[in-house]
């Protein structure tokens, strides 16, 4: 399999002293009588010799494939905490761990089984980018590592009834806050009260709480039930109260629209809940335009320091924040997780991220061992230095199969920013003559170290979206004087430099290719540097098109072409439901309200009333194969029609397949990852004496 590609034999170097022991001597008798005499003093002197023997170190075991990160069998008989937790309590400045877990902790068991408390780890982050460590899990619900079901998370237990619409969940007793303020029912009613506020949320989100047409009824029997009644079926959302990228969890605060929130410290930023005029004072210090910019930054958790955001996950603010040099997290001390030997979680006191905005510079640092967890900002196209110092700098590089289309260019067939390239763009035949006259195979082993498999943007062969090889390779041939027939063929005329030229003013075709300077907020390198070799390959059919590097434009839809890629998830479609314009995918995602109507763009974006369809049914989906039918829909539109072109696929370097970890780190899971925030940072450890690298770390 992919991650048995590089395959390090590991080595502990383990000192052991031999002394040598002599016992020194030396006399004189005292006289009475001064006699001058020469005397030969013999001195010996203790001499430590230090043999260094290495000892190899029994092989690592393989890392297992695991259904669930949550433990099934027993409950523990007794439960322990951190060194650091320990010292803590037994000064009275945090509460005795029995005071501060659940009555029913979650229990968990990661796929290297029971680990143990170190003092800290570290890792590297882009600025503004807090996802390596701290996409934390604390929605209501989770998924299973292998996508199998639902599971536990925040929520013990919940009903669903036949009708999909009404839904309980119940609250673990005794839960708290990271600061120790009860977790209830309450904040969850609060959390909705914000989304319902149309100062807050005009619009409430499609991706959770905008899916179907109005919103639930939330009501709360008691201080550890909350119910959701729905006006129609909405199982899907089960899944968009997960945490990931458009969750419910506190990452997702970001946007303000979490399914709970600390009610007891939000209500000093919402209006009405407040004295209005501190509130005004709040908005004025803090350089805001209302209370509802104040509300929504002050949800973020991440960037406000000295814990000043209760938090449910395993890690508050201590200092700084991801815009920062250095942000340090520290583990919460009122965490609900323990391991099926009953340690509380998590597993390390401290988790410190140093920020480099540098791709390369970034690069260095990891190849010089400077983190010990590091799944965002792997700049994959240094994969051959990585491996030739892995050993060296005590890590390894592990790989993950993927499932998505690791790069590809997506056209916006809605983009206002010039309209005779946007027609152009509309022309079948120009993003067909685009894909044929790019070489593939190029990208492929110069980028990806050929790793992973050429094809269109069609879902590699190991994700359930799969099409079929009847379509994996459907318009990626190379053949560029092909690409220049379908040119020729739009009547497009050449200048004496064998460029295309416009229609309308007689100027070069120059549309413009965005790709993110490598590196940024965890983008991938990947990106970057296949545009400049699919920039070239156009002008060599002659399309004179230009890469411009850069953060998106805003608006976003001032985007002609981006490199990206390509990844479909039931919940919020991934980008296959976005394919070919952003105005189409505003009027999805807003219910109608914004954006374009798909049933008005059906002359150059075939399909996409059926793919709106398809994304609408998935809310309502019930079944696996269900699922899988109607996304294959959303995908098999986006390939047939090359809305986007595909040009490598499953490759193991791309965002988060390939990860750099300390040779001491378990708990990683060697797998795809189908729960919506990646791997559990609090089942992290160190297999080493002390659970940490560091001497004396816990004394």
């Amino acid at each position: 399999m992919i991650s048995k590609l590089f395959k390090a034999k590991l080595f502990l170097g383990v000192p052991a002293a031999l002394i040598l022991l002599a016992v020194a001597a030396a006399c004189s008798a005292p006289t009475p009588v001064e006699v001058i005499k020469e005397v030969e003093v013999i001195k010996e002197v203790i001499v430590e010799v230090e043999k260094i023997v290495e000892v190899e170190k029994a092989p690592r075991a393989e890392t297992p494939q695991i259904q669930s990160v949550r433990w099934k069998g027993a409950a523990p008989s007794k439960y322990t905490e951190s060194p650091q937790n320990a010292k803590l309590s037994a000064a009275g400045t945090i509460p005795p761990l029995s005071d501060r877990l659940p009555k029913t902790p979650l229990l968990m068991h990661g796929p290297d089984g029971v680990g143990k408390h170190g003092l800290r780890a570290k890792d590297l982050h882009n600025k503004n980018d807090m996802q390596n460590c701290c996409m934390v899990h604390d929605g209501l619900v989770d998924m299973a590592i292998n996508g199998s079901e639902l599971e536990p998370n925040v929520a013990k237990s919940w009903e669903v009834d036949s009708s999909y619409q009404n839904m309980t969940f119940h609250l673990r007793e005794g839960h708290k806050w990271s600061d120790g303020t009860p977790l209830t029912s309450a904040d969850y009613l609060y959390a909705f009260k914000a989304v319902s506020n149309k100062e807050l949320f005009p619009n409430p989100p499609g991706y959770n709480w905008g899916g179907v047409a109005e919103l639930p009824k939330v009501t709360a029997a008691d201080d550890y039930s909350i119910t959701y009644a729905w006006g129609e079926p909405y199982p899907a959302f089960l899944n968009m109260i997960m945490i990931g990228w458009k969750g419910g969890g506190s990452y997702n605060s970001a946007w303000g629209a979490s399914i709970s929130m600390p009610s007891h410290h939000m209500k000093q930023f919402f209006k009405g809940d407040t004295d209005q005029a501190g509130l005004d004072k709040k908005i004025k210090d803090g350089g805001y335009e209302d209370w509802v910019k104040l509300f929504k930054a002050k949800l973020n958790w991440v960037n406000w320091d000295k814990h000043e955001v209760p938090v449910l996950g395993p890690w508050y603010n201590l200092s700084g924040t991801p815009a920062d040099s250095v942000w340090r997290v520290r583990a919460n001390p009122y965490h609900y997780m323990a391991d099926s030997a009953g340690n509380q979680l998590p597993y390390f006191h401290e988790w410190v991220s140093e920020m480099s905005n540098d791709a390369n510079i970034m690069a260095l640092k990891q190849i010089a061992g400077e983190t010990n967890f590091q799944r965002r900002g792997v700049n994959q196209s240094k994969l051959t230095l990585f491996m030739l110092n892995k050993d060296k700098n005590d890590y390894d590089i592990l790989f993950t199969p993927s499932d998505r289309l690791s790069v590809g260019v997506h056209f916006n067939l809605t983009s206002e920013a010039d309209e005779y390239l946007t027609s152009l763009m509309r022309e079948f035949d120009y993003r067909l003559a685009l894909s044929l006259a790019i070489d593939r195979n190029e990208v492929h082993m110069s980028v990806f170290d050929g790793l992973g498999y050429t094809g269109n943007a069609a879902l590699p062969d190991i994700s359930p979206y799969y099409l079929g090889k009847e379509l994996d390779t459907l318009g990626a041939a190379f053949d560029q004087d092909k690409a220049k027939s379908l040119l020729d063929g739009l009547g497009l005329k050449k200048d004496e430099d064998g460029f295309y030229l416009r229609a309308d003013n007689n100027a070069r075709i120059q549309p413009i290719l965005w790709a993110p300077p490598g590196g940024l907020a965890g983008t991938a390198t990947t990106d970057t540097e296949a545009a400049e070799l699919i920039v070239q390959h156009w002008a060599n059919i002659g399309i004179d098109a230009k890469l411009k590097l850069s953060t998106w434009p805003d608006p976003f839809n001032l985007i002609q072409m981006n490199m990206g890629l390509g990844y479909f998830e039931p919940v919020n479609g991934g980008n296959y439901d976005q394919c070919g314009g952003t105005l189409q995918h505003d009027f999805y995602e807003s219910g109608g309200k914004d954006g374009i109507d798909p049933a008005t763009v059906s002359d150059f974006l075939p399909g996409k009333v059926e793919v709106y369809e398809a994304m609408r049914a998935l809310k309502k989906a019930t079944t696996y194969p269900e699922i899988i039918e109607l996304g294959k829909i959303v995908v098999r539109n986006c390939v047939e029609n090359i809305y986007m072109i595909g040009l490598v696929k499953a490759s193991p370097t791309v965002r988060g397949a390939m990860m750099i970890v300390h040779k001491d780190l378990r708990g990683v899971p060697k797998q795809i990852y189908s729960g919506g925030g990646g791997p559990h940072t609090e089942l992290l450890w160190f297999d080493t004496p002390t659970g940490s690298i560091e001497a004396n770390a816990n004394k």
